[in-house]
């Protein structure tokens, strides 16, 4: 016969394993939630404590979702951590972009490092090198979606709050876009580029008298400081026309740099920047877009797009700053970006500029000047809590400021004659 001790023993044992097992089911429901297939956002009834760094190891948080057109069995998003102010949106269902195609995401920050800023410009770039085509897409700064791990909030402060992995899982839940490359460059940098390129000429359609020392209608010659003003300001709900300012210089710059030889600077560009501008180019890759860049100076080559006022709506705040954001319509963002998308799928036959372009490059001579940067610390910048910024230039060379001093360029038979288009982006949805 068996003794007591030696049933009374197992029994123990298992009772104890399974109530060991019991708290620790009960705890993991009380601190996680899910995202349901449908898209919806399922809270448990504890705070949610979910953050970025559970998206790869959390499997209570997978959703089946096709990102960036590809698809994949899960996409994990951490879930809000923070209440909302008005209901999480679904994930949004990608569109169908083709794999020959490139997404890129260009970022303007309102603060110089050391500081990571609020990203004021905001730019998705599809590209088919095939083709040789591309699709510029503007995104205003202060969409309100919502940020995995965090809640709904402005689109500006996804990389404030964790960098460029977290804008990348802002994108890919509130647009299906997971970006191959990015740039990242703050307001010295964007003021030094403009300076070294060259001026542009832009023409300005409606003047700001009240901004950047006042700018007249007409053509108007600015350079780095003027230009860095002219994308920057805002003045109350104006983001839209801020991205159509922010768009046009885009278009002139890139003209400027592909114009007369110019991208015969690229290395000397990237050298200068490197320590200054994030982003996962490198030199050599750029260098090997040269041939797309010259193709891109084809007037048309490039499409313009954003997401204005037929895809937003103006909501204020509930809360006592009386801030009003935009809240996206995704249907009409999906139709933006599928047309966005098609845009770089349309073969159309290269003009003779093209070649024009190439000459000019094969032309310029070989420079061996050294770039000269200065390395002062910057300093912190005061911030002031209201619903727009005016943006207020900064003299060159003020202490706290990064400056880098440009180095002169000689190209054979002296300086060549620019031709730059003039004019704001004429394709828009």
């Amino acid at each position: 016969m068996f003794s007591s001790k030696a049933v009374i023993k197992p029994f123990l044992l298992f009772v104890t394993i399974s109530l060991i097992s019991s708290v620790f089911l009960y705890a993991c429901s009380q601190t996680t939630a899910s995202i349901i297939p449908g898209g919806a956002v399922h809270k448990s009834p504890a705070t949610i404590t979910a953050t970025a760094t559970q998206l790869s190891t959390n499997s209570s948080l997978n959703t089946s979702s096709n990102i960036g057109g590809n698809s994949q069995s899960t996409k994990v998003f951490a879930t809000a951590s923070i209440d909302p102010v008005t209901a999480v949106p679904p994930i949004f269902e990608g569109v169908d972009i083709p794999g020959e195609v490139e997404t890129w995401v260009l970022l303007g920050v309102d603060e110089e490092l050391p500081f990571k800023g609020r990203t004021d410009a905001i730019h998705i770039i599809f590209v088919n090198q095939r083709l040789a085509k591309a699709s510029l897409l503007s995104i205003p700064s202060n969409l309100f979606v919502f940020i995995p791990g965090y809640t709904m909030q402005r689109i500006n402060v996804a990389y404030t709050l964790g960098g460029i992995q977290l804008l990348n899982e802002t994108l890919a839940y509130n647009f299906g876009l997971v970006p191959d490359r990015y740039v990242l460059a703050h307001p010295s940098d964007f003021e030094w580029l403009v300076d070294n390129v060259g001026d542009v000429e832009v023409s300005v359609l409606f003047p700001l008298p009240d901004a950047c020392k006042g700018i007249r209608s007409g053509i108007q010659i600015m350079n780095g400081e003027k230009v860095l003003c002219y994308v920057s300001y805002q003045d109350d709900y104006d983001e839209i026309d801020r991205m159509r300012r922010q768009q046009q210089i885009l278009r002139l710059i890139f003209n400027n740099l592909v114009y007369n030889g110019k991208l015969s600077k690229l290395p000397q560009l990237y050298v200068s920047l490197e320590n200054w501008v994030e982003t996962n180019f490198s030199l050599l890759e750029l260098m090997n877009y040269i041939p797309l860049a010259l193709k891109l100076g084809d007037p048309g080559r490039i499409s313009y797009f954003m997401i204005g006022w037929d895809a937003v709506q103006l909501w204020e705040l509930p809360d006592h700053t009386q801030v009003n954001v935009f809240l996206p319509d995704q249907a009409a963002v999906k139709k933006i970006l599928q047309n966005a998308v098609e845009a770089v799928m349309q073969p159309a036959p290269l003009s003779e500029l093209v070649l024009t372009l190439e000459y000019q490059l094969t032309q310029t001579s070989p420079y061996t000047a050294t770039p000269v940067m200065t390395t002062k610390t910057p300093t912190p910048r005061s911030r002031t809590a209201t619903p727009s910024r005016t943006y207020t230039a900064t003299p060159t060379g003020q202490a706290g400021t990064p400056t880098r001093t440009p180095t002169a360029y000689t190209y054979p038979g002296g300086t060549p004659t620019q031709v730059i288009p003039t004019g704001i982006p004429t394709i828009y949805p």
